[in-house]
């Protein structure tokens, strides 16, 4: 990967530490990565939109395990309806 900043792209460079606001929403964001459906789920989605019967069939879980995931996504605002 090159060194060149792409315009309009957030920089992962920062001189500052960051707050704890910062760092709270970084571990709520990561807590929600560290479960494999959910990061199943999340990739199926960014591949094109998807219903819940979709993503049960996809992903080999339960309906109610699939729906309960995308609440917890949709809470923490990784996903929208």
């Amino acid at each position: 990967m090159d060194n060149v900043q792409r315009a309009g792209a957030p920089s992962l460079h920062h001189n500052e530490a960051p707050d704890s606001r910062r760092l709270d929403t970084a571990t709520a964001t990561f807590r929600m990565l560290s479960d494999p459906t959910r990061l199943h789920i999340l990739w199926l989605l960014a591949q094109e939109p998807s219903d819940v019967t979709s993503l049960v069939e996809r992903t080999g879980a339960s309906r109610t395990s699939v729906s309960q995931h995308l609440a917890k996504l949709r809470f923490s605002g990784l996903v929208t309806t």
